[in-house]
């Protein structure tokens, strides 16, 4: 749990099974969250985001990764663009990735917070 007073929940949206786990692990050494929800596609998690019944349990951060099936980190920047208006609460994406290729990075160096 944090030490400040308020409730703080991340999301990581990842396929990466084992980077996930990591990120749990080394968030709960740290002490960084309260609550982590896990997607495996931006799909998933904007369905979850999109859904009236979890307005109470939206995420304050949000970890995105770029390269995953389905609807990918770019897709999902997309997708959470035209929701995030009629969002109850402002959250912040991070979009994570490991790819080195020089297009992703200039990419993600463009996207808005």
């Amino acid at each position: 749990m944090n030490s400040e007073l308020q409730f703080v929940t991340a999301a990581i949206v990842d396929d990466d099974k084992i980077f996930t786990y990591g990120f749990r692990k080394l968030t709960g050494i740290k002490g960084l969250f309260d609550e982590i929800l896990d997607f495996c596609n931006g799909k998933e998690a904007i369905d979850y985001l999109k859904d009236p019944q979890n307005s109470t349990r939206l995420p304050d951060v949000l970890f995105v990764d770029i390269n995953m099936p389905i609807m990918d980190g770019w897709e999902f920047n997309d997708a959470f663009e035209e929701i995030k208006s009629l969002l109850p609460k402002p959250i912040a994406v991070y979009n994570i990735s490991s790819s080195i290729d020089i297009e992703d990075i200039n990419r993600a160096k463009k996207i808005r917070s």
